[in-house]
């Protein structure tokens, strides 16, 4: 009874070291400087760097980001090519 105990208390340990050591990682954007880009939670999201590079030349698909566009422009590119990702639903009532 004792070595279940143990065990147990084993198992129990070891969830908790995991629990508080565990930390969320971002999606795959961890290169992307902060200072670059503005809302770089929202450019991950939104998955831009799946088209996009904030390098100055291009890398291979991936067109770069180096200077804002026309307003006109940006608009347009962000209405076809995004959805917004600003508020995400987390209750299941709605």
């Amino acid at each position: 009874m004792k070595r279940f105990f143990r065990i147990d208390l084993l198992i129990l340990f070891s969830l908790t070291v995991y629990a508080l050591t565990a930390q969320e990682k971002p999606a795959g954007n961890e290169d992307l400087p902060v200072y670059k880009i503005a809302g770089k939670q929202l450019f991950a999201e939104k998955n831009c760097s799946s088209c996009h590079t904030l390098a100055a030349q291009p890398e291979g698909k991936l067109t770069p980001i180096p200077n804002m566009r026309e307003p006109e422009w940006f608009a347009t590119h962000v209405k076809e090519n995004s959805q917004v990702v600003l508020r995400k639903e987390r209750s299941k009532r709605r």
